[in-house]
């Protein structure tokens, strides 16, 4: 390619671009009535954590390689603030950085 880092950052926003869909995916689910009960009666307890801890999990979600989009509707379904959701979900850049690094670097 002529231009790997210009098509890896095109991932990269392509990337955090879906996890910003499945966020709002996450959010029109607690839409659903059966949904919307099961979280916030059978789970209301673990709700408290998750919205405490909300944060880490989507750092975890950006940085390793578990699906983005599943930690992203997650943090959509526990209505979690959608600027903080944006702040944390810029680690996807850096996972794709240090991808590029360790693959160019061994090109």
């Amino acid at each position: 390619m002529p231009s790997p880092v210009l098509y890896l950052s095109l991932l990269a926003v392509l990337s955090y671009s879906g996890g910003i869909i499945s966020y709002f995916m996450g959010r029109a689910s607690t839409r659903i009535h059966a949904v919307h009960e099961y979280m916030e009666v059978k789970m209301a307890k673990h709700l408290k954590n998750a919205r405490k801890w909300g944060g880490f999990l989507i750092v975890v979600g950006a940085i390793l390689p578990l699906p983005f989009a599943i930690s992203s509707m997650a943090a959509g379904m526990i209505k979690y603030p959608f600027k903080n959701y944006l702040l944390f979900g810029l680690m996807r850049f850096l996972r794709f950085a240090i991808y590029g690094a360790a693959i160019f670097s061994l090109v």
